[in-house]
């Protein structure tokens, strides 16, 4: 399998044909920071030092240290209070409720991360392309995203299918047999065995041989057996 940098978002929750619960869907290709817009952040270990030191009715403190730890102003912060950048731990997400969500400000910026509001009801996550398992790919075919069949090409291409089989899958809408019920294999010597794709087709030079529905790709015509 080739390497790939195309990240991919998927998302659990209802659904299905009873509405339940575990539901796998495609989200298209997105990283994880397209979903954390509703999502808020802080320090993991910020809460440790609210009531570290007094403070008047008016909580000024307190006040400060949260403004400061909000303006990433970590140089006064250590200065006036002896909070380091370091003892605030990770920058996390939470959702509204205060709860974190399992992903931090650093995973968001690789693109890769999960984020989970309520497990099997609300947990959205995202991936690279070539690291999806069969699961994952079966929800890419049967989603409706605009770009669905770039993808599932692209996921072939990863594979190792050649640009003609990759037309034909699109021809055919044979995803799921060619990537998840067939796959396909090398053996150590890098040549293809076991099941060809494209050995299911007749190969014609002109279409006047054809009976039925062909395909055409590179001057030849292609009709399933």
């Amino acid at each position: 399998m080739k390497n790939n940098t195309t990240i991919v978002a998927f998302h659990i929750g209802r659904g299905g044909r009873f509405h339940n619960q575990g539901h796998l869907s495609f989200k298209g290709i997105n990283e994880i920071s397209y979903f954390t817009n509703d999502l808020f952040t802080k320090y993991e270990n910020q809460d440790q030092f609210k009531n570290r030191f007094g403070f008047d009715d008016a909580g000024d403190n307190q006040k400060c240290i949260l403004d400061l730890i909000t303006d990433k102003n970590f140089e006064e912060l250590e200065e006036k209070f002896g909070i380091s950048e370091k003892d605030l731990g990770e920058e996390i997400y939470i959702d509204g409720n205060g709860n974190q969500v399992g992903l931090t400000v650093a995973e968001a910026g690789t693109g890769i991360g999960y984020i989970d509001i309520d497990a099997d009801y609300n947990t959205t996550y995202t991936k690279h392309l070539s690291d999806c398992t069969n699961n994952e790919i079966s929800a890419i075919i049967d989603s409706s995203e605009w770009n669905r069949t770039e993808i599932l090409s692209e996921y072939a291409d990863i594979l190792g299918y050649n640009s003609t089989e990759v037309a034909l899958m699109d021809y055919c809408d044979d995803w799921k047999e060619t990537l998840i019920d067939c796959g396909i294999a090398f053996d150590s010597e890098g040549k293809r065995v076991g099941y060809i794709y494209e050995e299911q087709f007749e190969i014609y030079e002109t279409e006047d041989e054809i009976e039925g529905d062909y395909c055409k790709i590179g001057g030849k015509f292609y009709s399933k057996s």
